[in-house]
């Protein structure tokens, strides 16, 4: 019996510690796979930055030079010749290019947990922060924008005699006339130059400048 015992002890330990093995080769599996996820997912999130960072700075310099135009009209130093070789002042506040940041990456990294232990858990952190402030930010802003050019446009439908020869991009004397005279007009444009440029674009720069930040980090990180 005490053979037994001893034997059977010995055969209790094997399987233990045998169990114990496939539990470390298991959780090391496991390990490897997330670090996998993650490292798959970290190659989305920069292309998604990257991808961001040059649209925005195709679309920031298209609408920068623009900026000169508003000032114009706020300071009030245009007159009809002025308004008459202005080719934009006519439809300057009633359209919208809105940007749209790629998610990609975000929508599988917002998913993980963290514990802050790692650099790698900070940055994943940073990186959820980054897009759960941004997205939201650029949401209020743009819902805003197309209020003011719906607005604008309904005023317009609504009380201009000249609307249905703009629509069809007839500089008539009448809507000339409206740009250069009218302080209606230079208000709509102040209010549009607030939200654009004195929000959006800020926004948008501010956007671009710690996205391109990001990337760079989780490029770093991926080096590792």
């Amino acid at each position: 019996m005490k053979n037994y015992f001893k034997y059977a002890f010995g055969e209790i330990i094997l399987v233990v510690i045998g169990i114990l093995i496939a539990m470390y080769i298991k959780g090391k599996y496991t390990e490897s796979q997330e670090q996998k996820h993650i490292e798959r997912t970290a190659i989305q999130v920069i292309k998604d930055l990257r991808a961001d960072t040059t649209q925005l700075n195709a679309f920031i310099n298209a609408i920068e030079p623009r900026e000169k135009i508003f000032l114009s009209i706020l300071s009030d130093t245009m007159d009809l010749e002025d308004f008459k070789n202005c080719n934009e002042c006519a439809y300057l506040i009633s359209s919208l290019q809105p940007f749209e940041p790629v998610q990609s990456g975000y929508m599988i990294l917002k998913d993980l947990e963290t514990d802050l232990i790692s650099t790698q858990d900070s940055l994943i952190h940073d990186t959820k922060l980054f897009y759960s402030m941004s997205i939201p930010m650029f949401t209020l802003l743009v819902d805003m924008l197309k209020e003011d050019v719906s607005s604008n446009l309904k005023d317009w439908r609504d009380t201009q005699p000249w609307y249905a020869d703009w629509v069809q991009g007839k500089s008539t004397d009448e809507v000339i006339d409206y740009m250069a005279n009218n302080p209606s007009y230079r208000n709509k444009v102040a209010n549009y130059y607030l939200l654009l440029y004195k929000n959006y674009l800020r926004a948008l720069r501010n956007y671009n400048t710690e996205a391109s930040l990001l990337a760079d980090r989780w490029e770093a990180e991926l080096k590792k």
